[in-house]
């Protein structure tokens, strides 16, 4: 009797919860419309940043040369959302990363296509005992290659993770019916309205799990470039993007990336600007996903999504377990050691040997 009033009440819970963002394959035209029914000029504009794959020296100097040092208008750090490949990772920059406001989420252990849920899993499990980072705080996902099924939603369903970020829309869509009116996250407990790019999906699929979707990058004219590193000047591309949403319904807009295919020095440069540009406008706000949904299922007005939103940092890396708030992408003259969470430098304190740096690396001589 207890079990099935339990059982009874979840799905309440559930249909309430679900009946407050209308998204639906029943209710496509309400895709576009912000959720709380605020007004237009009461939506914060968010930007969610993203990377994808392993987190290696490599990849976190590139992010550094981007995004370090910029703010938010409240003072804190542009935070990111780092989907990561347990291959060839490193748990210290992990770490550094998420001590420094950032969101950790999965993108499985070997960078599979279809990936099983040993794979979606195991990518959990192993940034937990890696990094210490607490389990419930690594709830995100996106899918290798964006190919997906049932199957990977029903692993991320039965695990618990709160979201997938895997489905790509491209204006006009029967989510999103122009490039002014783009789709917001939405949940799958009533279905899944986008008619899906790649992988497979069905109207007919209930999850309970929010989908952020990978809105495509489009041309001056509308059409759709691409929704991962979309080819071209990133400035101009993202700055039109942030135009057609600050004049449109205000759906978040995402830069979906990877570090390797953002190393140029000139695409370094366009994104950085960018992102200087689009910090300082009215009522812009970039968020992490997790960030993005927790607006979503509670919104409040932009004059006070600063308050929501907060910059204390976490400190809640588990007991026992090393944690590293700082990370040196390229020690010179010597290696990172995980056990100090510095560089160690080769012949360090000795005559003719190196010695750290202001900034940690070893390039000055002892």
């Amino acid at each position: 009797m207890v079990s099935s009033f339990v059982a009874a009440l979840l799905i309440l819970l559930i249909a309430r919860q679900a009946a407050g963002y209308p998204c639906t394959p029943a209710r496509r035209a309400d895709c576009p419309k912000p959720p709380g029914g605020l007004a237009l000029q009461q939506v914060p504009q968010f930007v969610t940043v993203t990377w994808d794959d392993a987190v290696t020296s490599q990849s976190y100097g590139i992010v550094q040369q981007i995004l370090g040092g910029l703010r938010r208008r409240n003072g804190c750090p542009i935070p990111s959302t780092y989907f990561v490949t347990a291959q060839d990772t490193v748990p210290a920059a992990v770490q550094a990363l998420y001590l420094s406001g950032n969101e950790i989420a999965t993108h499985t252990l070997t960078h599979v296509k279809y990936p099983s849920a040993q794979e979606i899993v195991g990518c959990r499990d192993w940034l937990v005992n890696a990094t210490g980072i607490p389990r419930q705080r690594i709830n995100g996902f996106r899918t290798p290659f964006l190919l997906h099924n049932a199957t990977t939603r029903r692993a991320l369903a039965a695990a618990g993770f709160l979201y997938d970020s895997s489905l790509p829309d491209s204006a006009p869509s029967a989510i999103s019916p122009s490039v002014r009116q783009r789709a917001f996250p939405y949940r799958m407990d009533a279905g899944i309205p986008q008619t899906c790019e790649t992988g497979s999906c069905s109207a007919s699929e209930r999850w309970p799990l929010w989908e952020v979707p990978l809105w495509a990058a489009a041309d001056a004219a509308g059409r759709p470039i691409a929704s991962m590193d979309p080819a071209g000047d990133a400035f101009e591309i993202y700055k039109r993007e942030l135009g057609w949403r600050l004049g449109g319904n205000r759906a978040p807009l995402g830069l979906f990336l990877h570090a390797g295919a953002e190393s140029a020095p000139e695409r370094v440069a366009q994104l950085r600007k960018f992102v200087q540009y689009a910090a300082a406008q009215q009522d812009v706000w970039f968020v992490t996903n997790q960030q993005l949904l927790a607006w979503m299922a509670q919104p409040v007005p932009a004059s006070t999504v600063a308050a929501q939103l907060g910059c204390k940092p976490p400190a809640d890396i588990a007991a026992g377990v090393k944690a590293c708030a700082a990370f040196v992408s390229d020690c010179n003259f010597g290696s990172w050691d995980g056990r100090k969470c510095r560089c160690v430098c080769m012949g360090e304190g000795a005559p003719g040997g190196f010695c750290r740096s202001r900034m940690g690396e070893c390039s000055l001589s002892c």
